[in-house]
């Protein structure tokens, strides 16, 4: 999920970050948990860490989510944010994230 100004969200920039994301993401995903684990592991994340994490990066609010933003989904992002910072609460609410036309 990126979120950026919506008068930037079409811009060319926008689109090849989430290209390369979406890229990124499907290599993550063909490699599974073990490839995961590493790739966290090679970023510098402790073998016990990175194998605590993996569960919730391939949970409902990973990288195996849908790209389409639902209001679920952005909760489920608050969840996971909110396991690693527990005092972590959203600025503002949820659904002012959503653009026009993207449902709950």
């Amino acid at each position: 999920m990126a979120i950026t100004p919506r008068a930037a969200a079409t811009a060319w920039y926008a689109r090849a970050y989430l290209e390369v994301c979406r890229l990124s993401t499907s290599e993550l995903l063909t490699s599974g948990a073990p490839g995961i684990e590493a790739a966290l592991v090679r970023h510098g994340w402790s073998p016990a860490n990175a194998r605590a994490a993996v569960p919730g990066l391939l949970g409902p609010a990973g990288l195996s989510t849908r790209p389409e933003v639902t209001l679920p989904g952005l909760e489920a992002v608050a969840d996971l944010r909110r396991r690693f910072d527990p005092a972590r609460q959203p600025t503002c609410s949820l659904s002012s994230l959503m653009g026009p036309g993207q449902g709950a």
